[in-house]
């Protein structure tokens, strides 16, 4: 919950530029991380439970590197391609966006999965805890992209989710 706030905000800020004003990146950054992690969700029901630890620490990994790329590379690949049509613009968004939504998708359905599997009461546990920790997100995210900036903000999702995947990888292994 803290990452994905954390990632979710420093993406509204970097695409707001982008896409001419901050409505048009909520709903073009809303979309793309909404209909993505569907997806996420649904592929990692695909995976056997046995491999769940792995689906959590690869997405987690992915994330870190996404996270990274998004911090320190979007700005220039978005300022040179600003001048294309706002259509063409967000449809470039969804693209950029939609693979990390992919695998935030993956990662609280798999641990879920796991949990439910083997620890059950834990299960209530774990979604109060994502939703506290969603709340926190939101606030420590903008206070480090005030002092900060946008990109210590992404570099601080992609340690969290880091973080999150090999947590997610080590309970996946003991339960």
């Amino acid at each position: 919950g803290f990452a994905f706030m954390v990632v979710e905000i420093a993406l509204l800020q970097r695409f707001t530029r982008f896409l001419w004003h901050p409505s048009y990146s909520l709903l073009g950054i809303l979309f793309s991380l909404l209909l993505s992690t569907a997806g996420g969700a649904y592929l990692s029901s695909r995976f056997p439970l046995d491999k769940l630890s792995k689906v959590m620490l690869v997405s987690g990994a992915g994330l870190a590197v996404l996270a990274c790329i998004a911090g320190f590379a979007y700005p220039p690949l978005l300022s040179s391609l600003i001048g294309l049509s706002i259509t063409a613009r967000i449809l470039l968004t969804v693209v950029l966006v939609a693979p990390s939504g992919v695998l935030m998708g993956a990662m609280i359905p798999s641990v879920i999965r796991r949990l439910a599997s083997t620890n059950a009461e834990l299960v209530p546990w774990g979604w109060g805890i994502n939703g506290a920790t969603s709340v926190v997100g939101t606030v420590l995210a903008t206070v480090v992209a005030i002092y900060f900036g946008f990109t210590v903000t992404f570099v601080v999702g992609a340690a969290m989710y880091l973080a999150a995947g090999v947590l997610g990888y080590v309970v996946g292994r003991s339960t």
